[in-house]
């Protein structure tokens, strides 16, 4: 059995591609690196890297060393990280998947609320969709996801708990030719460019349902730009001739200053689906049960649309 050190090495050989630069990454001498890769090579009886004056590069038996050695070292570093998180409130790193037009309003304030009870934890935030982040969650890459998904989970892996929040408002630029309009039809809707994170799959399945006889496709088409910054799409909506849809507490203040205009579209979904993910059957750190808790308590709070 090969020793942590040892995939450390042959991973930072390949990385960078010195030895000298090796060891000092990882803070040990350049003969001990050396001697480490040979014991490597010795029981494999293959050579595992290129040595050349310029560059050292793994052989094709040294790039399967290295693949499975990032995925070793990934897995002992997920399985340090959780086993810290479990130990107690006070240390660890949490890593939270959002999604970007959720985590202003939903996650930013539950967030505060654990920094100021509990400051010495750590957290590592990554934003996207459900599509991206279901696969880190399987894999423990995060040990939770906030954002829309599908109404009910297909994957008996996954927990889906649904939050009670109002639904997006669409909004519009108090110059947009939508701007005052009411019962907005949903092919009216789909003429103007929308900006917005990538398309939901409650607004796919809303617009399939009002039987437009449009393909996914179609409705996909107006999404002239897909970006996950929210303070950009709420600045390209209020100057341009753009549509976007967005919860409540983030357009409090446009709507408020009359900078931003919602829309009244006819059978707009009087819910969406979100949701805290959580792996099933396997009990949450701490942390993570806390600050599941702290998010139900602001979805709850928001004031409705």
């Amino acid at each position: 059995m090969h020793h942590i050190r040892q995939l450390q090495c042959v991973e930072a050989l390949e990385a960078t591609g010195h030895f000298g630069r090796a060891a000092d990454r990882l803070g040990i001498t350049q003969s001990a690196l050396t001697q480490s890769i040979q014991k490597l090579e010795e029981y494999y009886e293959v050579s595992l890297f290129v040595r050349d004056r310029r560059q050292i590069t793994p052989t094709p038996f040294g790039e399967i060393i290295v693949e499975r050695a990032r995925e070793a070292l990934q897995s002992i570093a997920t399985a340090d990280r959780e086993i810290e998180l479990m130990r107690n409130l006070e240390t660890g790193h949490l890593m939270v998947g959002v999604d970007p037009f959720v985590s202003g309003s939903l996650l930013a304030p539950a967030l505060s609320k654990m920094l100021t009870v509990h400051p010495h934890l750590r957290f590592s935030v990554r934003t996207g969709d459900w599509h991206t982040f279901k696969a880190s969650l399987l894999e423990r890459k995060i040990d939770l996801y906030v954002g829309f998904t599908q109404l009910s989970s297909d994957d008996p892996r996954v927990n889906l708990k649904r939050l009670s929040m109002p639904p997006p408002i669409p909004v519009c630029g108090p110059t947009h030719k939508l701007a005052g309009k009411r019962n907005i039809p949903l092919d009216v809707l789909l003429q103007h460019p929308i900006v917005s994170p990538s398309p939901p799959d409650w607004f796919l399945d809303w617009a399939a349902s009002e039987g437009s006889g449009r393909t996914v496709e179609d409705i996909r088409a107006p999404f002239f730009l897909v970006a996950d910054d929210l303070h950009l799409v709420k600045e390209i909506v209020k100057h341009g001739h753009a549509l976007t849809a967005a919860l409540p507490g983030d357009l409090e203040i446009e709507i408020k200053n009359k900078l931003l205009l919602p829309i009244e579209v006819k059978n707009w979904p009087k819910e969406t689906p979100i949701s805290l993910a959580t792996l099933s059957g396997r009990p949450l750190p701490p942390a993570a049960s806390l600050l599941a808790e702290e998010i139900t308590k602001t979805a709850k709070a928001m004031p409705p649309a």
